[in-house]
């Protein structure tokens, strides 16, 4: 959600290939070879959302994207963290 209200959509499409190569492979492992059923789409889940994370890490920490790094120095009580608080929240509720 973070790059996308950056405006980072490279970000985001780098994190759903990621996420999604994850989550077929460990399927396709856990599925199909081991058995796990319930067991196996859990732990997919989990090692896709895992790995969606730290793509956002690592893209956010080494990206040229100006505008997506330049809110990483921003102090947690200002006026910038604080302007757009109503409509993230709106974004949450829905």
């Amino acid at each position: 959600m973070y790059c996308s209200q950056m405006e980072g959509t490279k970000c985001v499409m780098v994190n759903n290939i990621i996420a999604n190569v994850i989550h077929i492979t460990l399927l396709s492992v856990l599925l199909g070879i081991y058995d796990l059923g319930f067991t196996g789409i859990c732990i997919a889940s989990t090692c896709s959302l895992t790995g969606r994370w730290l793509g956002s890490l690592v893209f956010m920490r080494y990206t040229s994207l100006k505008k997506i790094s330049d809110y990483n120095n921003v102090p947690l009580f200002s006026k910038l963290t604080t302007q757009h608080l109503g409509y993230q929240a709106k974004i949450c509720i829905n």
